[in-house]
């Protein structure tokens, strides 16, 4: 299945990733909005306070209240306060510390949805790659999956988290409206007009970040598995002098990179700077009308200049966070359609019998299998003995490893079937087979880690005495028992504390931890000086007949110590090869 493209504008917009948002976390999500209507209540009953504090204090008890001072002066008497200063001001400061106090709470349930929703993510994300088809990750750069993980997560979940700070400034500007309504109609509905022109004129701005900051996820996705793939071979290029040729490729997208935040940046800079003239024009506008062509009083007008600065402040916070969504959320959607790609990639196992125990016997009938249009296997059958060391030798690109991979069900045979002691593989349930197999690739994966958990791999059911046990059969526990932190000695970053052949004998050490009942090895000497081949082969040997042991090799050494060697070329098995080998 091919991964979605990132698309900012056609198929997604900030309206659906809201609702997203609040259909993934509903009870978080309410819970923010119910408590941010709250702060905002208590906002809005401070704000409205400052009406009769005003009248009183510039013109006495006896000045008209209006219907905003009404509310509050009959609430202050039924509750058995009279509406003098002091009780005014301490309602004022009672209600912005009340405020204050629920929009921490409110912000600290945000803040936890944050966590939350990156957490999620990211065991999504993880999940699925691991569950995924083997096919799957061919196709795919890895530093896409481990830049998703990582940085594309953490701007997803800071994206959540302007979606309830949008959520606040829209609860203030409708708490800010209602007192505007309260206090003057006529300038409720002209904050109002003047708000939706706002929306009107700055709607190529949001557009513009949008576009920019899916420009910005896809390069930076390139950027991040470009540099994976250098840093992987950076001691080839360094041992070539190759910096030079490297270094135009990541500069080139390092500029695209910077283009596109350029763009990004630019749009929001002139969205926030454009905000402050359009706010003190239309607040000229609207003083001007309500002095001019309104009764209103003096105190009147001073509170309805605060209402209208706060109110149309809040439209213009509401723009800003809705456009610094819009150019966020093609992050969010990239690491969510990541996740959704590799689910629809999970492998699947139709069978459910047991894997054998004991050592089995494996034939393979008649096997064919293609990369494209290019046959790698065609019609190869090939018995192996319970308990059996052969080697498979050939030409490069005549199919071998791709014999291992259909072995350990990682590719599915385009013809033909594999039999394990006479049972069809695909009747059999493939984690239970695989849990079977002890493997070793040629290119060594060692975790920058101690060697136990380079052993384990973290598995904790495995024991500090099974490790041992597994470093002795591979040969290399005397040379890590005289390690000074012996098995929780690092090994470096690729294994680099460790040679080459010692290095091969902790990757066979982690194949032979989990007792495997065959024990594949792809080309795992190839790279050794004669006399260190020689060591891991008598090692090899020593394990033969304890289980089922399949190597590709070209190597002379590998090919004597084994039962039988057979050659692979062009895809089938070469007639006449098998042949005893002499030990």
């Amino acid at each position: 299945m091919a991964e979605r493209t990132i698309d900012s504008g056609r198929r997604r917009n900030a309206n659906a990733l809201l609702w997203h948002f609040l259909r993934s976390y509903p009870g978080r999500s309410l819970a923010v909005v119910a408590l941010l209507s709250l702060a905002g209540l208590a906002e809005g009953v401070s704000v409205l306070s400052l009406l009769p504090f005003v009248q009183i204090a510039l013109a006495g008890h006896s000045a008209p209240m209006g219907r905003a001072g009404a509310w509050i002066t009959h609430g202050l008497e039924a509750v058995g306060l009279q509406p003098t200063l002091g009780v005014l001001l301490a309602l004022i400061v009672v209600g912005i510390t009340g405020k204050a106090a629920v929009s921490l709470v409110a912000m600290k349930e945000a803040g936890f949805a944050v966590s939350r929703l990156m957490t999620d993510l990211r065991h999504r994300l993880v999940g699925a790659l691991m569950a995924a088809r083997w096919s799957y990750f061919v196709a795919r750069p890895l530093g896409v999956f481990a830049n998703a993980i990582g940085a594309e997560t953490i701007s997803a979940g800071n994206t959540y988290q302007l979606a309830t700070k949008l959520a606040a400034a829209v609860i203030q500007a409708a708490v800010y409206g209602a007192a505007t309504v309260i206090m003057s109609w006529k300038l409720a509905l002209f904050a109002m007009v003047t708000g939706l022109f706002g929306v009107l004129v700055f709607r190529k701005l949001i557009a513009s970040a949008r576009k920019a900051g899916g420009r910005h996820t896809e390069v930076l996705r390139s950027l991040s598995a470009r540099i994976t793939d250098t840093l992987q071979g950076i001691k080839a290029i360094k041992a070539m002098g190759a910096e030079g040729c490297a270094l135009p490729l990541l500069d080139r997208e390092i500029a695209e990179l910077d283009a596109a935040e350029h763009q990004r940046v630019w749009s929001m800079e002139l969205f926030r700077v454009a905000q402050e003239p359009m706010l003190i024009l239309f607040m000229a506008l609207g003083l001007y009308g309500m002095v001019t062509f309104s009764s209103e009083s003096m105190p009147t007008l001073m509170v309805v200049a605060v209402l209208f600065y706060r109110l149309f402040n809040r439209f213009q916070l509401v723009q800003e966070i809705y456009q610094q969504i819009a150019g966020g959320e093609s992050t969010y959607w990239a690491v969510y359609d990541l996740g959704a790609d590799a689910e629809a990639d999970t492998e699947r196992s139709p069978g459910a019998l047991p894997a054998p125990e004991a050592a089995p016997g494996i034939q393979f009938e008649s096997i064919a299998y293609a990369y494209g249009e290019n046959p790698v296997l065609r019609g190869l059958s090939l018995t192996v003995e319970p308990g059996e060391f052969l080697v498979v030798s050939g030409a490069s690109g005549g199919g071998k490893t791709t014999l291992l991979d259909i072995l350990c069900g990682l590719l599915q045979p385009a013809a033909g079937r594999v039999r394990i002691d006479g049972v069809d593989l695909g009747e059999i349930d493939l984690r239970a087979w695989r849990a079977r197999l002890g493997y070793v690739p040629q290119e060594m994966l060692l975790l920058h880690d101690t060697v136990l958990r380079n052993v384990t791999l973290g598995d904790e059911s495995i024991s500090r005495a099974e490790a041992e046990a597994a470093l002795r059969a591979a040969g290399i526990w005397d040379h890590v028992a005289g390690l000074p932190a012996g098995l929780d000695t690092p090994v470096g970053e690729r294994g680099g504390r460790f040679s080459g052949g010692q290095r091969q004998r902790i990757s066979l050490a982690r194949a032979l931890v989990r007792r495997p009942a065959v024990l594949i090895l792809d080309e795992i000497t190839a790279a050794l000086d004669k006399d260190t081949e020689r060591e891991v082969c008598a090692t090899l040997r020593n394990l033969a007949g304890g289980m089922t042991i399949i190597a590709v090799s070209h190597q002379t050494e590998m090919a004597r110590i084994a039962d039988r060697t057979v050659r692979v070329e062009a895809g089938v098995l070469e007639h006449g090869s098998a042949m005893p080998a002499v030990h």
